[in-house]
């Protein structure tokens, strides 16, 4: 899967150890999740972050940390709840344009999440996405009719319209 679709960050949730992450009904340790994942981290490649949103992952994380500029893991047993909630506020917050740092400390704000980490190879205050472009508002379109009997006009429809309109306001 990383092959095929390059992601930009490698995010497990999942049941965790301090020693590996339960991954389709195997365990997986923290030895070789590293050495899977240190190869897509190159600093040419495209493996920037990892989430490890699982009960005691801060070993991962650590591990991770050498190879990756940034990873979250958790050094406890860890809620669904909480988990959902920090996810939640990271993940809007970083594609609202916040930095991974800002973003992963208003997460780690919410209620039950002050027990996830971070750690960084690389300043997390410049690492963010830019911040999404506003839509613009649509404007209505011209549409140019000419029927069978050899008369044209213009019709105006609006963006909102259905095919169904604008064939009424045709005929």
């Amino acid at each position: 899967a990383l092959l095929e679709f390059k992601p930009l960050d490698v995010h497990f949730v999942c049941h965790g150890f301090a020693s590996a992450l339960s991954l389709m009904d195997d365990l997986v340790s923290v030895e070789t999740l590293t050495k899977a994942l240190a190869a897509w981290a190159r600093e040419d490649a495209f493996l920037r972050f990892v989430v490890a949103s699982s009960c005691n992952s801060a070993a991962l994380a650590q591990a991770l940390a050498e190879h990756i500029d940034f990873v979250i893991g958790h050094d406890t047993d860890l809620l669904n709840a909480a988990a959902v909630q920090f996810l939640r506020v990271f993940y809007r917050a970083l594609g609202g344009g916040c930095s991974f740092k800002t973003s992963f400390d208003l997460a780690r704000a919410a209620k039950g999440c002050r027990r996830y980490g971070l750690r960084v190879r690389k300043d997390a205050n410049k690492f963010a996405f830019s911040k999404p472009a506003q839509t613009p508002t649509p404007t209505p379109s011209q549409i140019r009719v000419k029927t069978a009997s050899g008369e044209s006009f213009t019709l105006v429809a609006e963006p909102s319209e259905s095919v169904d309109t604008i064939k009424h306001k045709i005929r």
